[in-house]
């Protein structure tokens, strides 16, 4: 757990998936290490990473046990702060229950309960996730389907250290929301593929919001044929044209400077882009 201090997301994620399949045995030295760490400042370090990385995992081991552990950071006398308040608050109070599970392939999906329309969902979800190279999404964790009315700001959203990507639902109403909600899986999927080299954070969005037109056009050729640049800025905010061709890409995982979290955020107005904290199940607030 030491190295985790470091902020390199892949051994946050390394170190994820180590306490996970401890299992309640690494309740105690979790719950130790996160008790006996400062969390009044935040610096360089990567303390975000190793928080998201353990309080995560204690999540998803024990709920109960992360809520415990959360309460007593939050009521220390040393203080918090607040951004870790926030992520702090949003692993806890998530819950499993609130939301149906299934497989696609090698990739565990979690849809939240409450949008109530699962037998929707995962036949969109199997269309979509068929139109990707398999390397691709070959280490990806857990997908999470949420509400798009609970969280009005964002359309979806992927957390480099735990490799999960939470998507908004927006699907069902509209044609265009269909669209846009299949772009943005897309979009995540191509942050999993390029997002861990050590790019600036303009070039790791260019390079997912590439990808993702790459996917998009050949799914749709016709739509992209005829009316790309407008389409392609309704579903990914940019403007391109219609590329000949999918570049076949695998995912190469590399350090990451930071704890920062892709996102692609709902426009304000038709053709303008305005990009949870996402840890164990769900999150809100900025860049997590």
């Amino acid at each position: 757990m030491r190295t985790t201090l470091s902020g390199r997301l892949r051994e946050g994620l390394t170190h994820y998936k180590v306490l996970m399949e401890a299992g309640p045995d690494a309740i105690a030295a979790i719950r130790q290490k996160l008790l006996n760490t400062d969390w009044s400042e935040i610096d360089p370090s990567g303390k975000l990473a190793f928080l998201t990385a353990l309080l995560s995992a204690l999540h998803d081991i024990d709920e109960n046990a992360c809520r415990s552990v959360a309460a007593e950071i939050l009521d220390s006398p040393r203080g918090c702060h607040f951004v870790t308040a926030t992520r702090i608050h949003s692993i806890a109070t998530s819950t499993i229950d609130e939301y149906g599970q299934f497989a696609i392939g090698t990739l565990s999906v979690f849809v939240l309960r409450s949008l109530g329309a699962l037998s929707s969902v995962r036949p969109h979800l199997e269309l979509w996730l068929a139109n990707l190279p398999p390397q691709d999404v070959s280490g990806i964790e857990r997908l999470y389907v949420v509400d798009g009315e609970s969280e009005s700001d964002y359309w979806g959203k992927y957390l480099h250290v735990l490799a999960k990507i939470v998507l908004v639902w927006r699907a069902k109403p509209l044609f265009l929301g269909a669209l846009k909600t299949e772009a943005t899986l897309y979009h995540e999927v191509g942050h999993h593929v390029h997002c861990l080299n050590d790019d600036s954070r303009s070039e790791n969005e260019a390079k997912a919001n590439l990808y993702a037109w790459k996917v998009f056009a050949a799914v749709h050729p016709e739509l992209t044929r005829w009316f790309g640049p407008l389409i392609s800025i309704l579903v990914l905010g940019t403007s391109f044209t219609r590329p000949s061709y999918i570049k076949e890409t695998s995912t190469q995982p590399a350090d990451e400077a930071d704890d920062a979290v892709c996102i692609v955020k709902a426009p304000q107005l038709i053709g303008t882009v305005i990009p949870i904290s996402f840890w164990g199940i769900s999150g809100k607030g900025g860049n997590f």
